[in-house]
């Protein structure tokens, strides 16, 4: 069954949303169940603060219903008490998060894999024709591995999708990797206060996974002229790395390039050779401040020249390109035309100007469609429009898909 998981940083994508604003999906049907170590592994604060605060931020991203959306939960130790593994309703997820107890003891993970085994069962309100997602929270150990194998070659002939979170620097284990259901399965943070900053990726896994005919390029132009500070530079290749960090890049699914544009130019880092989001991330560490005039028009053209078949343009592909700006620009004119150019090829451009003294007027001159306008203060700002940017570049993938 394709389930429908359109999903962004705070939630699923059902057409625009305002600023700030979760976004939900009549399409998503799905069970999932939490498993959560409340072993020695974890410290009492971790689980009365960040592990609760993250599983309710996810938890938020969907509509709770009998029909749509089912959620289980348990937590797990040498010390558990068997008090909860059926599906939830909203206040009642919330309340038991909320008293997540500290345990200790042995991390039993083999026996939260049972509980959760149970709760995939009709009995317990699990559904056949809804797909299966059990996402573990763990300390990166359990305390009977043969134990935990068996039971989890069992989940795996039911076919449920399994994503296993470590957390901690004793988290790295390769047991944990035989846990989740496949590399791209896993996820790490060092710290239990990091969990939130791999909820988009974890997301948009799903979305991936059941969404696999879906295909996009994404193209990043980045303003490195005088008109922009070496420091506020700096502000946008994080920013821009930290969107890349968002998505599931692969050279399939989605693909990422990126130009840094002036009257000195860099390197252009087309879509056929980069596909993978670490390539990226190492090509936005190495680009440099440059100074010169601030020639969007440049920019434009790298970019058309870019969603060119010859360049690895792909006509399933829904095209994108991200400007961060200066709002200034060269040639008006020229970048007007470019725009046009790429309109006429389906690429949906997003323009985002950073700075206090940026005159939006000349902005939408250039005739930028006004959802996909941005505009902060500062280049430290930059991080409070992330959310809405991804939000609306999933719904231009939904709708061209």
């Amino acid at each position: 069954m394709i389930l429908c998981l359109t999903l962004a940083l705070h939630g699923l994508l059902a057409g625009s949303c305002a600023a700030g604003e979760t976004c939900k999906s009549d399409d998503v049907t799905a069970d999932i169940f939490f498993l959560v170590d409340v072993s020695f592994y974890f410290r009492k604060s971790d689980l009365k603060t960040h592990v609760p605060n993250f599983v309710k931020s996810f938890m938020g991203s969907f509509i709770f219903s009998l029909e749509k959306v089912r959620v289980g939960f348990y937590s797990y130790s040498s010390s558990s008490i068997d008090d909860l593994h059926r599906f939830l309703d909203r206040q009642d997820l919330v309340e038991k998060i909320d008293s997540l107890p500290y345990i200790g003891g042995d991390p039993t993970l083999h026996k939260g894999l049972q509980i959760a085994d149970a709760s995939f069962k009709y009995l317990w309100g699990g559904r056949e024709d809804a797909p299966n997602f059990l996402i573990l929270i763990s300390g990166g150990r359990s305390s009977h591995p043969r134990k935990t194998q068996e039971m989890l070659a069992r989940l795996s002939k039911k076919r449920v999708t399994i994503y296993a979170i470590g957390v901690g620097a004793s988290a790295h284990t390769k047991e944990l990797k035989t846990i989740a259901s496949s590399p791209s399965h896993k996820f790490y943070v060092e710290k239990a206060k990091d969990l939130s900053s791999i909820k988009s990726k974890l997301l948009m896994h799903m979305y991936e996974t059941y969404n696999a005919s879906v295909q996009s390029d994404v193209f990043f132009l980045l303003d490195a002229s005088y008109m922009v500070s070496r420091f506020d530079f700096i502000e946008i290749k994080n920013f821009a790395k930290s969107f890349v960090d968002s998505f599931i890049y692969t050279p399939y699914n989605l693909r990422g390039g990126v130009f840094a544009y002036s009257e000195r130019t860099h390197t252009v880092v087309n879509l056929k050779h980069y596909g993978y989001h670490l390539d990226l991330n190492f090509i936005f560490k190495t680009f440099r401040y440059i100074g010169g005039l601030p020639t969007l028009h440049t920019g434009l053209d790298v970019a058309k020249w870019t969603f060119s078949r010859q360049e690895g343009d792909r006509k399933t592909a829904a095209n994108f390109v991200i400007i961060i700006s200066s709002g200034n620009f060269a040639n008006l004119r020229r970048s007007k035309k470019n725009l046009g150019d790429l309109s006429k090829k389906a690429v949906r451009t997003y323009f985002i100007a950073v700075g206090p003294d940026v005159i939006m007027y000349r902005v939408r001159l250039i005739r930028f469609y006004l959802r996909r306008i941005f505009h902060v203060q500062k280049a430290q700002a930059l991080s409070s429009i992330k959310d809405e940017l991804v939000r609306n570049i999933c719904a231009d993938i939904k709708r061209a898909s």
